[in-house]
């Protein structure tokens, strides 16, 4: 309702309240006054736009990735392969195995 009311029209939204069949029996929500509405809006766009801030960075911090695997070459993935700790390269080795192992025994 703020988006179609106009932002910063508390009293017009405090009437929409009023009026709604969906806050018939609302009366937390008819009992605010127009200040404690206007805090609560500004809460939830506040939110809202940080949510929106969070998804975009997400998504900005795929592309990039993306892009930093795509311009990997074959050489350099094996060369970050060889680079690997022995022990990490032994439990990956033995999650394989693992893997198989319990395929066969599904088998079964």
């Amino acid at each position: 309702m703020v988006h179609k009311l106009g932002y910063g029209n508390w009293d017009e939204l405090k009437a929409a309240f009023r009026t709604s069949p969906l806050f018939r029996f609302d009366w937390f929500v008819k009992s605010r006054t127009t200040q404690e509405l206007a805090r609560r809006c500004d809460t939830l766009i506040r939110l809202v736009e940080k949510e929106n801030q969070e998804y975009d960075e997400r998504e900005r911090q795929a592309r990039k990735e993306k892009k930093l695997a795509k311009t990997m070459t074959p050489s350099k993935r094996t060369l970050a392969r060889q680079t690997e700790s022995p022990s990490s390269l032994k439990k990956r080795k033995q999650l394989t195995m693992d893997d198989y192992g319990s395929v066969g025994k599904r088998r079964k």
